[in-house]
């Protein structure tokens, strides 16, 4: 998954993403290079330089169903 700003050419620091289900439940699992952080539940940033997008790995649960919202 690809993370870019709202305009697509404006840059940003840092990001964390967290995917929940409909139970407000964080679900998933981020990639092995990813830097996760609240016990693996969100994945954020590894530095700080300006960027216009972050890829994310994020690996969805093998029993999931229903809808599925990712936040950054």
């Amino acid at each position: 998954m690809n993370i870019t700003s709202w305009s697509g050419n404006t840059t940003f620091r840092g990001y964390q993403l967290t995917v929940f289900d409909a139970n407000s439940v964080a679900v998933g699992t981020f990639g092995e290079k990813e830097r996760t952080i609240c016990e693996g539940a969100a994945a954020t940033h590894s530095e700080g330089s300006d960027k216009l997008t972050a890829e994310v790995e994020w690996i969805p649960p093998t029993n999931s169903s229903g809808m599925t919202y990712f936040v950054w």
